[in-house]
């Protein structure tokens, strides 16, 4: 009875171990949303990701044993923990590793599961949502709903226009709540860019940027004044 029960634990030892060196089938995203990992339940992967002004990298590869090789030669490693992928290039393969990408590109990093109710249709959903409590005046419901998805999905969004926009939205829907201090309060992470003198925020931006964010700097101000804020001639 004994030599059975060693022999399961092995077993589930030996199980927990392969399981430790594998990847989870599923779609991984990085912190600010530049970056996205989808994984097939037989290894094989998409990387993709956006960097300044435009530039992506596009690689494809099969993980085994936590290591990859690319069709250009690039080999890639992984580590697991809990919910986080970690993705480092090897620096000997350095110049196979940028061939894929924009000089402003990059993709090693973190990479973390994506919550199904942060997936693109659901926060589409979400934002309808919100649009249609806004629409009806009913202010209450929407900063409720808005906030919601901003305390959920905001660390995975993409700074420009996409948190921006959230943010701002529930910023105007706090004044229209009267409450000032949490319109700002929501407001705040974007203050140094959009705020902040116009010197400093028109070098902000590139080209490819350009348009969404000067449009975000009119918007965020024009909030920021309405609710109180101290606006830079």
């Amino acid at each position: 009875m004994l030599r059975y029960a060693a022999i399961v634990l092995a077993a589930s030892c030996a199980t927990h171990a392969v399981q430790a060196q594998s990847i989870p089938a599923g779609t991984y995203i990085t912190e600010g949303g530049w970056g996205a990992l989808v994984v097939e339940k037989d290894g094989k992967l998409q990387l993709d990701t956006i960097g300044a002004n435009g530039h992506s990298c596009g690689l494809e590869a099969t993980v085994r044993d936590m290591k990859a090789v690319t069709q250009e030669g690039c080999k890639i490693s992984f580590e697991r923990s809990l919910d986080r992928v970690s993705i480092n290039p090897d620096p000997a393969t350095e110049a196979a590793c940028r061939g894929p990408c924009g000089s402003r590109a990059f993709f090693q990093g973190d990479y973390y599961r994506e919550a199904p109710a942060c997936r693109a249709v659901l926060v589409k959903h979400e934002r309808d949502r919100f649009t249609a409590l806004y629409r009806g005046r009913k202010y209450r419901e929407a900063a409720e709903a808005l906030s919601a998805l901003l305390n959920r999905c905001g660390r995975f969004m993409y700074w420009l226009p996409d948190e921006a926009q959230v943010r701002n939205d529930l910023a105007l829907t706090y004044h229209h709540l009267s409450d000032d201090a949490a319109c700002l309060g929501v407001l705040s992470p974007l203050r140094r860019a959009f705020v902040e003198d116009e010197r400093i925020t028109s070098r902000a931006f590139t080209p490819v940027d350009e348009g969404d964010g000067q449009a975000m700097v009119r918007i965020t101000r024009f909030n920021w004044k309405t609710c109180g804020g101290e606006v830079p001639d």
